[in-house]
């Protein structure tokens, strides 16, 4: 992990302590811990590494704990005139970039150490026994083609690399370390790696706790520890009754498919059957990620009616930022999230959809678009279609 001074707050220690308590020591014996210090205040280094040489002075002599200096950034400081991506501004550009060069340096440092590279946040705590759920994961999947594992929804917390992939990593954050995000990044890097969609274990291991970003006067929400401590990474503590509401009946047959992060079983046909009361349950939600219904046949859609979130009464886990588009041309089987020459018919509105075509329009396919990334996550309860039939 990287660690800088943060502004308000520190949670360093607390994550160090988190990550060396929740280890049996014969799992230390199979792991070491990398801590890159790569503030820009060389003083605030030297004040973190006497506090790591006062603590941990056996960890260090063993070689579970390593310490490292961060690389040279000051070059992305200097310049006042950096591309700006997302509409960010400069502070946050320059943040985010200084941040793909450090991961890239850390990597490359830690690749030759270990079979697999696990990268954290400074500001996290674990899950007891988390490294032996680490190797189920890993057992599990050992027939799957996967790049990255990953063991927390959140950002760049928990994703497990093999050190091997490791060199294509970092030359993609060294790339493009001005124009994307790290973790639009890791993205990229899974998809060029053929591993076709996230591959999230059901019950996190790592919890997000820094409400204080070290990006300056930004504040993050942060995940409740579960309670079954001792079971190993605990699940969702959310109550998961979610009624529908409009009606009984079925929607027309349709193919349904999406690149959203699904929670265990809360499959993406969920959401479009009216036969029972199942849910579409998704997490990690990124901006561009699509919903996508094509109709078997083309049909006479006179409204449309899309419901998020728990219930009327209960707004957690609604789509914040989305719109609906339409179209008349089914997706191809290459790309079956895109409905051809689509176009947007309405936003929702407090995680309601709710458009009634006048007149009725033809309609072969249509998409529930995200167009913000959000830290809650999504259920998409219920889809109504109306036809004129």
């Amino acid at each position: 992990m990287v660690t800088i001074k943060r502004e308000k707050a520190d949670y360093f220690f607390t994550t160090l302590a988190s990550l060396l308590q929740h280890s049996s020591p014969d799992e230390q014996r199979a792991m070491t811990v990398v801590v890159m210090v790569a503030d820009r205040v060389q003083e605030r280094n030297e004040e973190v590494l006497k506090q790591i040489k006062e603590q941990y002075p056996t960890q260090l002599s063993t070689g579970l704990l390593l310490v490292i200096r961060g690389p040279e950034t000051d070059f992305i400081f200097q310049n006042n005139d950096l591309k700006r991506t997302y509409q960010d501004s400069l502070t946050r550009v320059q943040w985010r970039s200084k941040q793909n060069v450090d991961y890239a340096a850390l990597m490359e440092y830690s690749a030759p150490l270990s079979t697999y590279y696990l990268h954290i946040e400074d500001d996290v705590t674990t899950a007891d026994g988390y490294l032996r759920h680490i190797r189920n994961f890993i057992h599990k999947h050992e027939t799957t083609t996967w790049a990255m594992l990953e063991l927390c929804p959140h950002g760049f917390i928990g994703k497990l690399f093999r050190s091997a992939d490791l060199p294509k990593m970092v030359m993609i954050l060294r790339t493009f370390y001005l124009e994307q995000p790290c973790d639009f990044l890791m993205r990229y890097f899974t998809q060029m790696m053929t591993q076709p969609k996230p591959i999230l274990i059901p019950k996190a291991l790592f919890f997000h706790q820094g409400k204080y970003s070290s990006l300056f006067n930004v504040t993050r929400k942060t995940d409740k520890i579960p309670l079954d401590k001792g079971g190993g990474g605990g699940g969702k503590t959310r109550q998961t009754q979610v009624a529908k509401t409009f009606r009984k009946g079925a929607n027309p047959l349709a193919e349904v498919d999406s690149d959203l992060s699904v929670y265990q079983n809360h499959g993406v046909y969920n959401a479009y059957t009216l036969e029972t009361q199942e849910f579409l349950w998704a997490l990690d939600i990124k901006k561009g990620q699509r919903y996508t219904v094509a109709f078997n046949v083309d049909q006479r859609v006179k409204e449309l009616l899309i419901e998020t979130g728990f219930s009327a009464q209960n707004a957690k886990d609604i789509l914040q930022s989305g719109h609906v588009e339409m179209g008349t041309v089914p997706p191809s089987s290459s790309s079956p999230l895109l409905c051809p020459g689509a176009q947007p018919v309405g936003a929702f509105q407090k995680g309601h959809f709710d458009v009634t075509l006048k007149p009725p329009r033809d309609v072969r396919c249509f998409s529930v678009v995200i167009t913000a990334d959000q830290y809650e996550w999504l259920i998409i309860r219920e889809i109504v279609v109306v036809t004129t039939e």
